[in-house]
């Protein structure tokens, strides 16, 4: 990856449902001559570190939020019920985004971060984005809870 190229933040959960409706957008801009810099922010039980090889295997850059801000109050939150997923990522925002921010900015190695992309459940990383300065920021939704079954069953 050349210094010269431009790069775009994407920050997300861990989770499969919110990582993989991403990638094809990810690869595309790889494909078209940008370096891709992916924040990713896990749990204890489902770590960011999985995303380690298939990034790299897209030629993506892969920040592991969990290796220098892990957040802590995982178990405050013990429940994914809709009453709790919120008030859980406004605490990982609280407490992650500032050490996400540095580690992306590391990643980024002083090149230019020309746009960012983040989950709706990645508040986190909005905010470290916002704390780098950049600009061009878009939220998507790129996944549906469920209820019922739970897909972990």
């Amino acid at each position: 990856m050349g210094t010269d190229l431009k790069v775009v933040v994407f920050g997300s959960p861990m989770a499969v449902g919110h990582v993989r409706p991403l990638m094809p957008l990810a690869a595309r801009l790889v494909a078209r001559g940008f370096d891709v810099v992916w924040a990713v922010s896990g749990d204890p039980d489902e770590p960011a570190s999985v995303w380690k090889e298939p990034f790299a295997k897209m030629g993506v850059t892969f920040v592991d939020v969990d290796a220098v801000a892990p957040f802590a109050r995982n178990d405050a939150f013990p429940s994914l019920s809709a009453a709790s997923v919120y008030p859980r990522a406004l605490a990982r925002s609280n407490d992650i985004a500032a050490g996400a921010a540095i580690a992306i900015a590391a990643a980024a190695r002083g090149r230019t971060v020309v746009a960012g992309v983040n989950d709706y459940f990645a508040l986190w990383a909005y905010v470290a984005m916002r704390k780098l300065g950049i600009d061009r920021i878009k939220t998507v939704v790129s996944c549906l809870l469920y209820t019922s079954p739970s897909p972990r069953d």
